[in-house]
């Protein structure tokens, strides 16, 4: 007991030094850099839910579940109604995620080794963990390592079978944070029903499971009445592939970029006499992985959905010590050489990490035009200026206007039914977004940053003339219904091909009669090439008389 009691303090340190370096490294990059795209699309609706304008892509919208992160909105639109910023909140709460994994894979740690190896073997933890892809992907704004904590608490009580009457709760709590987080927690309820009858806690372990059943029910059918969609949004988008198994080759390409990790993992699974409690408790994450295989994983940005699966090689890694101590016990100088061979190859990976976290940073602090475009176009929208796009992060977070995603994040029927000509012609807006996703080029007919095209070679750079119809995935068909549009009426629109690193993939469409000024808008977009134009996320938010889109 009085050994339990002098490591316990010790397990504290190196979570909270994680927490503090996450969030400066967070501050620093919103300072200087950008979020994602896609996170943008969520602090979108927890904006409009703190304004209280309900769970709607614009004022005034309709209800629209394109946040398929529940519980991480809910939490973001709590920060935003007290004053605090959502992307400041986001840092916090995942920095908070990265020390709950940082702390579980030190308790993991701790039987296993001494005070001063403990303190050596915890610091290399914080460094896997803070330069790993859950940082990564927590760093471009999505709730990776608060969802991934509540994954590595799972493992953690399937494992050590430890109040496991909290496994359900966990378990509400992953499918309420993520969607798909409903597999992990289903899966980790009905192993722990077991571990929990033959611990003789079912009864508890029954009413926390019924609880947390009841609490999904409830969300399920709100939302359903609410939306009036059984599923979000983004799950129909993603549910359709251009290949028979979408998920296959982003599972070989993360296993590939973490294969140190991956290689400690495999040897703390081998020498571990409780491999079978391992393999028990990481089946949850087995099982949402094998579902993967069969979804489009669109901005998986750091390998984000495959976060719980990195969670669980950096917790089997931290095993790995615990099982050289046992098999090493009477041999201190074979041990102290495995473990140092343990500490080398975690240092390479960290290494490796380190520089792919430099790359990630480097690109959220681009200088691409689109970071700021819309910022400044604001100045000449208003609220009824309708506006259709593929981009529905960056650009419309920024800006006012009824905003409407051709691929669906926010619109039921571009979501379900797809994009079309016929939709466009409903809309009738008055500016047209869309990143060409391959599916037209037009580096032969523009070499400067701001290209305005006739429509005749706006419609000759599409590929598959333009038979949109032949195309189900949204992203790809899209652009060619707006080339079909465009082809319907080619002399109601400006169009404008611009630079997007290094090709021209965003093109623009921009109503002749429309709700904005020509010349206002090729002056700004124009200005958004610009070094002047070039500002940091903390900087637009805190610019004079900016309120957001909502206020």
């Amino acid at each position: 007991m009085q050994k339990a009691n002098s490591i316990a303090p010790r397990l504290f340190i190196f979570p909270a030094v994680t927490f503090i370096a996450y969030i400066a490294i967070t501050l620093c990059l919103l300072s200087s850099g950008h979020l994602h795209e896609d996170a943008y699309i969520l602090y979108i609706y927890a904006e409009s839910l703190a304004q209280g304008n309900g769970i709607a892509y614009f004022p005034g919208g309709a209800p629209a579940e394109g946040a398929t992160d529940f519980l991480w909105m809910v939490m973001l639109a709590g920060a935003h109604y007290l004053g605090l910023d959502v992307a400041i909140a986001a840092g916090l709460l995942n920095g908070l995620g990265l020390g709950v994994i940082v702390l579980l894979a030190g308790h993991l740690l701790a039987p296993a080794l001494g005070r001063h190896w403990f303190y050596f073997g915890s610091a290399i933890i914080f460094l896997v963990a803070l330069f790993s892809q859950i940082a990564q992907a927590s760093l471009a704004g999505f709730s990776t390592a608060l969802y991934c904590a509540f994954v590595a608490a799972t493992f953690y009580l399937l494992y050590a079978r430890r109040l496991l009457p909290l496994v359900p709760v966990l378990g509400i709590t992953l499918g309420l944070l993520r969607p798909d987080g409903v597999l992990i927690g289903v899966t980790a309820t009905l192993i722990g029903l077991y571990g929990a009858w033959r611990q003789g806690v079912l009864k508890a372990y029954l009413v926390t499971a019924l609880i947390s059943g009841a609490v999904g029910l409830a969300y399920f059918y709100g939302r359903y009445v609410y939306f009036g969609h059984l599923l979000p949004l983004p799950l129909y988008v993603k549910s359709t592939s251009i290949s028979t198994l979408p998920g296959l080759a982003p599972h070989l390409n993360w296993l590939w970029a973490n294969r140190l990790l991956v290689l400690l993992a495999l040897a703390g699974l081998a020498l571990n006499h409780q491999r079978r409690r391992m393999l028990i408790a990481t089946l949850p994450v087995v099982v949402l992985l094998i579902a993967f295989m069969f979804a489009t994983q669109s901005q998986n940005a750091a390998f984000r959905f495959q976060a719980p699966g990195t969670t669980i090689l950096l917790l089997w890694a931290a095993l790995l010590p615990l099982a050289i101590a046992r098999l090493a016990r009477r041999a201190p100088r074979a041990r102290r050489v495995a473990q140092g061979s343990v500490a080398a190859v975690a240092l390479m990976f960290v290494g490796s990490q380190a520089h792919s976290t430099g790359g990630i940073i480097r690109a959220l602090q681009g200088n691409q035009y689109i970071y700021y475009f819309s910022y400044y176009l604001d100045e000449y929208l208003t609220a009824d200026t309708t506006i259709a796009l593929t981009e529905a992060g960056r650009f419309a977070y920024w800006a006012k206007g009824e905003k409407y995603d051709l691929v669906g994040l926010n619109t039921p029927e571009t979501a379900i039914h797809k994009p079309s000509p016929a939709y466009l012609e409903r809309l009738d807006p008055d500016l047209i977004f869309t990143h060409t996703a391959a599916m037209a080029n037009y580096g032969d007919v523009c070499q400067e940053d701001v290209c305005e095209l006739t429509p005749a070679q706006a419609l000759a750079g599409a590929r598959q003339d333009t038979r949109w119809q032949e195309v189900d995935y949204g992203v790809q068909r899209a652009p060619l219904a707006v080339l079909k549009h465009l082809e319907h009426h080619p002399d109601e629109y400006r169009i404008f091909a611009v630079r997007y690193y290094a090709r021209h993939e965003h093109l623009y469409l921009v109503k002749k009669s429309g709700r904005i000024n020509l010349d206002d808008f090729t002056r700004t977009l124009r200005y958004s090439f610009t070094p002047e134009a070039i500002r940091s996320y903390l900087e637009m938010k805190q610019a004079p008389g900016f309120t957001g889109v909502f206020e």
